[in-house]
């Protein structure tokens, strides 16, 4: 299957909304008034404000991609894994007030999606936690989420230290069945400011394990942090 085919599949998203942990381990800030109104969630508008574009980050291509705050999650399998599932489609077991999705690519690095989502006060916070938790109960489980792709190997990674709060891990997409299907190596980044938390992926075009560029990262939160 070609990168670019696979890439678009893969970063197909959806959205839901199902209640978890009440709080995520994360680093005390100051608080200002753009932080208060993120704790009520940022609009569409706002939310569209603050994502990076190509005059933020020179030299890549930002593509824009649908998302939905109202499409459905996926049940995945096995239970223990659904926030893995839900994060590789770039969503939450919460509803957000507004969602964004973008395609950040360069030629010499991995393709990068980024998902933004604004939530309520508190949501955000547990989002993380889930995902916090997903990564140590579903380590060494192989898991479906309920679309066309199984995947396995969670694996927790190093905070990478953003925003309020953040983390990161990596796992393996298996494409075209367990036994003889193609394994892609993903890695995420979740980064949570304020009340708004960004998903960016990379997917790996060849045997390496691809890497969320930090410049993206940085560049995005930059924004979220002057947004609201």
């Amino acid at each position: 299957m070609a990168f670019s085919v696979l890439a678009g599949l893969t970063f197909t998203a959806a959205c839901g909304e199902k209640k978890g942990p009440e709080q995520a381990a994360g680093r005390p800030a100051a608080a200002s008034a753009a932080e208060a109104a993120r704790g009520t969630g940022l609009t569409q508008p706002q939310l569209e404000r603050a994502a990076v574009s190509e005059e933020d980050l020179p030299g890549y291509t930002v593509d824009w991609m649908g998302a939905s705050v109202s499409a459905p999650s996926l049940p995945a399998e096995p239970a223990e894994c659904q926030a893995m599932g839900d994060t590789t489609g770039m969503v939450s077991q919460y509803r957000p007030t507004a969602r964004l999705s973008r395609l950040v690519d360069k030629p010499v690095e991995a393709a990068s999606g980024l998902t933004l989502a604004a939530y309520r006060a508190g949501d955000a916070e547990k989002a993380m936690a889930d995902v916090r938790e997903g990564i140590r109960t579903c380590a060494g489980r192989t898991f479906d989420p309920g679309d066309t792709f199984q995947y396995k190997a969670v694996t927790a990674l190093p905070d990478p230290g953003k925003g309020d709060d953040s983390l990161s891990f990596k796992l393996l997409q298996v494409v075209g069945g367990s036994k003889k299907g193609l394994e892609v190596a993903h890695m995420y980044v979740m980064v949570r400011t304020g009340s708004t938390v960004a998903i960016f992926r990379a997917l790996s075009r060849d045997s390496h394990v691809p890497v969320v560029p930090a410049n993206v990262v940085d560049a995005q939160v930059r924004k979220l942090a002057k947004a609201g």
